[in-house]
């Protein structure tokens, strides 16, 4: 495989997110930009009165002064061409498509946009409809996703046909080797010969092949990492127990009339040098 195969296959997804994003844009018939543009060029005509559009040529060919230059004139011309493609840029109000018409002003032959003075001129010798919605024609969106989806249903058969005769001899690989037992020569041999053919599958490392470990499954388990709470905890105070004498210098200083005690003291805190 050459080197420019990874930008082929750049290429080839690009493309194939290009035709899933438009047939999305479709099916929810969300309006392109050019779309919106001619819808905005069709509002702005209606400032163009038929009185300042000058006749030349027999309905062919027409003559409008700039709105914001009066000094300037822009020249629109009716082509005589039919239009036999289905999804082009259309406006179904003054019923004419891009080719219809050709203006001299930079919207149309910089822009390819059906301009303001296009829809004026429309408006001269065409019938217009004021309940119908400006919008690109349902039948040439409807044709144009039928043409996209055939598109990716044809490249997705021709990819998984081409490769069926592999997908089959796979599937009999894993037949074969859940069900026999080889030798270690034979393992050997079959295990370097499925590694050429990776290889060559994954020829210019389209895709990144990780090596399964092998687990061994009398390895002690590692033991989990536990988590301690680094809360410093309080110091509870707690009453030591007394001690025998203690307990009997307690009875006896009870009983004691003259409520007098006798302090035992217990700790060994005695120096002797």
């Amino acid at each position: 495989m050459s080197s420019s195969a990874p930008e082929i296959k750049c290429s080839i997804c690009d493309t194939k997110d290009s035709l899933y994003k438009r047939l999305i844009k479709l099916s929810k018939n969300i309006p392109t930009e050019k779309v919106q543009r001619v819808r905005q060029s069709h509002n702005s005509s209606k400032l163009i009165k038929l009185e300042q559009i000058q006749i030349v040529e027999n309905k062919k060919v027409y003559i409008i002064r700039s709105l914001s230059n009066p000094s300037q004139q822009h020249y629109i011309i009716k082509t005589d061409e039919t239009c036999t493609q289905s999804s082009c840029l259309k406006c179904k109000k003054c019923d004419i498509c891009i080719h219809t018409f050709q203006c001299s002003c930079i919207d149309n032959v910089i822009k390819a946009n059906i301009c303001k003075h296009i829809h004026a001129c429309a408006r001269e010798f065409i019938s217009l409809d004021g309940n119908t919605e400006n919008t690109v024609f349902q039948d040439s969106d409807m044709t144009e996703q039928k043409k996209l989806m055939d598109m990716v249903a044809t490249s997705s058969h021709h990819k998984a046909h081409k490769n069926q005769t592999i997908i089959s001899q796979t599937q009999m690989i894993l037949g074969l080797s859940s069900t026999n037992e080889y030798s270690n020569e034979n393992l050997q041999k079959i295990e370097k010969k499925l590694a050429e053919v990776l290889a060559i599958m994954n020829e210019g490392g389209q895709t990144h092949l990780k090596t399964v470990e092998e687990v061994n499954v009398q390895r002690k388990i590692d033991p989990q990492l536990r988590l301690y709470s680094t809360k410093k905890k309080s110091s509870k105070t707690s009453i030591a127990k007394p001690s025998v004498n203690e307990v009997n210098a307690i009875i006896s200083g009870l009983k004691d009339d003259n409520n007098e005690t006798i302090n035992v003291h217990n700790v060994f805190d005695h120096s002797y040098s």
